[in-house]
């Protein structure tokens, strides 16, 4: 997600009907625009809304993705990039609180089941064998907490990708730590893609001062003017080491 459309949102302390409301204006404009062909060009895919993912962090998320079966519960599921990734025994179930996405979602992918859901609350857990929270724990203050409940379900797998930032930063560190105080049933994967995320976001800036995109964001100043203002925030928290981009994958002994 475009985290200052989601913070500009939170400042205002809209309800979450409204918020949603904006998510919805955002993913049709985002489909509109040439965001997905510029997003493949740099990244590899066109993932609407996923601009976070470089080539290598997809390439791992898809290899995680490509070992699963069972059902699987993406929370934050967004437009669903990672439905073309998943193997038919896996039964994939969507949770985002746009309802554009949800009939977006259900009508490209009807193999897969989605409902429009409330992100500040846990879902209930037990029937998921493998969890994929990408990008949406920003919901909580501090997400270590609804990770350590979620791994407490029972879930075999879950695949966490997240930014961390300012205070939450520190929380890496932790879990390096003191892996087998917060997580002592599973064993954790940590990988560092900060590098990438840095490559990422010149990229994007650089695409985002061609006079293409200049003249669109006239069209569509809502995609184009979040996505700058969310990259130039993150080009300055690296240059002060204040954000890094892990994957972390947590899997059951």
């Amino acid at each position: 997600m475009f985290t200052f459309l989601r913070d500009s949102i939170q400042k205002h302390f809209l309800k979450a009907d409204i918020q949603a409301s904006a998510f919805d204006s955002f993913y049709q404009q985002l489909l509109e625009s040439s965001y997905p062909q510029h997003s493949k060009e740099v990244q590899g895919h066109s993932l609407p809304c996923y601009n976070l993912l470089s080539p290598n962090e997809s390439k791992q998320l898809a290899n995680y993705l490509q070992g699963l079966d069972g059902p699987l519960l993406d929370y934050g599921c967004g437009l669903s990039f990672i439905s073309p990734f998943l193997e038919k025994t896996v039964t994939l179930h969507g949770l985002d609180f746009s309802q554009f996405a949800i009939k977006y979602n259900r009508e490209n992918f009807p193999n897969h089941n989605f409902k429009a859901y409330h992100l500040n609350l846990l879902p209930q857990l037990k029937p998921y064998k493998s969890i994929l929270i990408t990008d949406s724990l920003y919901h909580f203050d501090h997400p270590l907490k609804p990770i350590s409940k979620i791994i407490s379900s029972g879930s075999e797998s879950l695949y966490w990708c997240h930014n961390f930032k300012d205070k939450n930063l520190s929380l890496i560190e932790d879990i390096k730590l003191n892996k087998e105080s917060y997580f002592p049933s599973h064993t954790t994967e940590l990988t560092d893609f900060t590098q990438d995320f840095s490559t990422l976001v010149t990229q994007w800036l650089d695409i985002l001062n061609s006079q293409h995109v200049q003249e669109e964001r006239k069209i569509y100043p809502l995609i184009w003017d979040t996505l700058e203002k969310e990259m130039k925030a993150h080009k300055a928290a690296l240059s002060q080491k204040r954000i890094k981009r892990y994957h972390l994958k947590f899997n059951r002994i």
